[in-house]
């Protein structure tokens, strides 16, 4: 049997759970191949997979990273790509939701550039669960919607099943029921028909939830046993947890708090096995919430106040701030039943606050950081001012003059610019004030999203306004250096890499063998500007076109993107200072007005040219152009 035949095997052994004989098989490839040989890769992804099953996602991580290395290190690209989703899969699962959307983009990224659609379509599911994750249900409906349709297209019925599933659970999340169920019902019929019974398992446990939600508590326990039966029949140690820590919750409802707790510490065994935190902060919630409960015959006060601390404790760790507000309120109504007055107003508070914490930390270091730069820039003046000779101090009088003028024209438009995102931001702190014990904690999260835009608004245009108004100040650039352009850019290129693949936009380069002699601080910031407004101002699924040539001891680079171009209009006030223009962001995005003005002067002060060709509906292609090294 060759190498071919005994992957086949052990992915199809750890597809219907004999994961023993997948190891089994796995291992003996491990040992008969090579660490360079594309079969000793894929041998530790079926580890991986069969860890995946079973809830193991720590091996998940040991294994597919360890796959990763190796098809890094010997060119295997499909077999980096599906290291990638491996990684993607467990970092979800363990509720690290940043690294998960880290390897899921770079997977999709290049699926879509080989153009390999089925793939494509998997890991736009994938991002779709992470966003649930997340609990941002506009965007997880939003690569759901996207998955669903490409699978139809390709007609596969096993991810149509999947997904549609995945559709129901956010119709649920959104309380809109009838949706949730019509789906649901949808993906369990579509599973049955492929004789899949572990992924029906999986739609029966969501029905289950459902009907726990609407308080139906026979029909979820009747839909969480048929799901547990056959999830125990494959050994899904993740998805038994799962169910049992749902009956838990059931029994708890209806007072049989003696089953409840029998249910919630099988579930937490398990996941404190498997390293699954978030769920272990869930359980460990219940678990209080239970011990806290006076009619239980288990009530221990003691025993409710360390598994809420310890709750509370992990969502803040791993950054889930959903259920921290609930936990510190349950540990409140626990702290005011004991009469520990102090320790029940603290924790009411922190119930109300914490939705809000995040923000106002992010708030209050932009201030701190505005601050340090306004009085680095004022003892700047001052020592300048000082050093000027008594016959100088009139001049020196009239240049301050100009610049306070430009400061008050600054502060003038910025003003303006501010007030509309200051007035939403004090409304929105008003309300989650005054309404803190009212609202809902998506309401919260949605008030909170909001602070957050208009936050980030006002931060970027200081950071601008400070920018121009440093540059205005000077008239040459101090930092001169002979350096390779084609080195900097690729650095430029990389922090943009995210940026463009949140937009499936892909960055095309041509640059030829050139150096030149200026600031390489400023050609950083001109090209940082040129290229982030291309892929703002670029659709969905477009190319953004950086070309670097060296003609004559000149070095013309220019940046195309295929935007909505520029009108006759646009391109006559296109590198004024707070110009609007026609076009608009196509993601979203905030523009200032200011970058290109900043980038204009950066130019001057290089001594070179820029300008832009364009046409209306044929995007816009930027060009710059330096004098080069010899």
């Amino acid at each position: 049997m060759n190498y071919d035949e005994q992957i086949q095997l052990a992915t199809e052994a750890a597809k219907v759970g004999n994961y023993a004989e997948a190891a089994l098989i796995a291992h003996t490839i491990l040992a008969a191949s090579k660490p360079s040989d594309e079969f000793h890769a894929a041998a530790l992804l079926i580890l991986a997979r069969s860890a995946d099953i079973q809830g193991e996602f720590e091996q998940v991580l040991l294994h597919a990273k360890a796959a990763l290395s190796l098809a890094e290190a010997h060119h295997h690209g499909y077999l980096k790509r599906r290291a990638w989703n491996l990684l993607g899969t467990a970092y979800t699962n363990l509720g690290s939701f940043d690294k998960a959307l880290e390897f899921y983009g770079m997977a999709l990224a290049e699926y879509e550039i080989i153009g390999e659609k089925p793939a494509i379509a998997g890991v736009t599911g994938n991002i779709g669960i992470v966003y649930a994750g997340l609990g941002s249900n506009d965007k997880a409906l939003e690569y759901f919607g996207r998955a669903l349709a490409a699978h139809e297209e390709l007609g596969v019925i096993p991810a149509i099943a999947l997904v549609t599933g995945n559709i129901g659970t956010i119709y649920k999340n959104l309380n809109s029921l009838d949706n949730a169920l019509s789906y649901y019902n949808k993906a369990l019929a579509l599973h049955r028909e492929l004789g899949d019974k572990f992924m029906a398992a999986g739609v029966m446990g969501n029905i289950g939830l459902l009907y726990q939600d609407l308080g139906n508590y026979n029909l979820a326990l009747e839909y969480y046993r048929a799901a547990l039966a056959v999830f125990e029949e494959v050994e899904a140690k993740s998805d038994i947890a799962r169910v049992r820590g749902n009956i838990g919750i059931v029994y708890m409802s209806i007072g049989n708090y003696t089953v409840a707790l029998e249910n919630f510490s099988n579930a937490l065994a398990t996941h404190e096995e498997i390293g699954a935190q978030s769920e272990v902060a869930l359980i460990s919630g219940n678990i209080g919430e239970l011990y806290a409960i006076k009619d239980f015959t288990g009530y221990d006060t003691a025993k409710a106040e360390e598994y809420l601390c310890k709750a509370i404790s992990i969502c803040e760790k791993i950054g889930i701030k959903k259920n921290v507000s609930l936990f510190h309120g349950i540990l409140a109504e626990l702290y005011k039943d004991l009469k520990r007055w102090e320790d029940f107003a603290k924790h009411i508070n922190k119930s109300i606050d914490v939705e809000k914490e995040v923000q106002s930390e992010e708030i209050r270091k932009q201030a701190e950081k505005f601050a340090i730069e306004r009085d680095v820039a004022v003892m700047k003046k001052e020592r300048e001012i000082l050093s000027i000779k008594n016959a100088e101090l009139a001049e020196k009088n009239s240049q301050l003059k100009q610049v306070n003028a430009k400061k008050n024209e600054f502060l003038g438009i910025a003003a303006h610019d501010l007030k509309n995102p200051l007035n939403s931001i004090t409304m929105l702190a008003t309300i989650l004030e005054d309404e803190a014990l009212t609202l809902s904690r998506e309401e919260f999260r949605e008030f909170a999203g909001h602070i957050r835009t208009q936050s980030k608004q006002m931060f970027d245009l200081i950071i601008e306004l400070l920018d121009i108004n440093k540059i205005e100040q000077e008239d040459t650039l101090h930092d001169s250096e002979i350096f390779n352009v084609a080195e900097c850019l690729n650095f430029i290129l990389k922090k943009f890499e995210l940026q463009a693949q949140s937009k499936h936009i892909h960055l095309v380069t041509e640059c030829d063998d050139a150096f030149v002699q200026t600031s390489k601080t400023a050609f950083i910031q001109i090209l940082d500007n040129l290229i982030s407004n291309a892929i703002k101002f670029s659709p969905f699924r477009t190319s953004v076109r950086i070309t670097a040539t060296v003609a004559d001891s000149i070095l013309r680079i220019s940046v195309k993107d295929n935007g909505p171009g520029l009108t006759a209009e646009d391109m006559s006030k296109l590198f004024g200072k707070f110009t609007r223009l026609s076009a608009q962001p196509t993601g979203g995005e905030h523009s200032t007005g200011l970058g290109l003005s900043i980038v204009h002067r950066l130019v001057e002060m290089m001594n070179g040219k820029i300008w832009c060709e364009s046409e209306v509906g044929k995007g816009a292609t930027f060009i710059l152009v330096l004098p080069a090294v010899p």
